[in-house]
């Protein structure tokens, strides 16, 4: 993060071990990168402040390496995992995009129309535009 560029980055995962070596590297940042323990499709509420989504909501999301971890392994589907990324930003949302040809394990999703480049463009203008 160049000085003045960036005012704050929030970096979440659910994974304990990533956060704490985002920790880590968030020490040279001044402080203006904080790290959370998040799992942003169904997150921890509390009655005792506000809800994930409304704490950390910024201008932009950027999801990498995310959205097919969470189709494949945890079967979320693609309209919740949009809007659960869309409740997190104000302006701009970057999520990737995993064609179900790419990879091990993906031939399980290939029978799913919401996977493919055009399903998934569709979805996003549903959810995001």
């Amino acid at each position: 993060m160049s000085r003045g560029a960036v005012a704050r980055v929030v970096c979440t995962d659910a994974d304990t071990a990533a956060i704490d070596r985002a920790h880590e590297l968030a020490k040279s940042c001044d402080g203006r990168m904080q790290t959370a323990v998040l799992d942003f499709v169904h997150p921890m509420v509390s009655s005792f402040g506000e809800a994930p989504h409304d704490r950390l909501r910024s201008d932009g999301v950027i999801a990498l390496a995310v959205s097919h971890h969470l189709l494949l392994t945890q079967r979320v589907p693609l309209d919740r995992l949009l809007q659960s990324i869309a409740s997190y930003a104000e302006r701009f949302v970057v999520v990737e995009f995993m064609p179900s040809d790419c990879g091990i394990g993906n031939r399980r999703l290939r029978s799913r129309h919401d996977i493919s480049w055009s399903g998934f463009a569709l979805r996003v203008a549903k959810r995001l535009i």
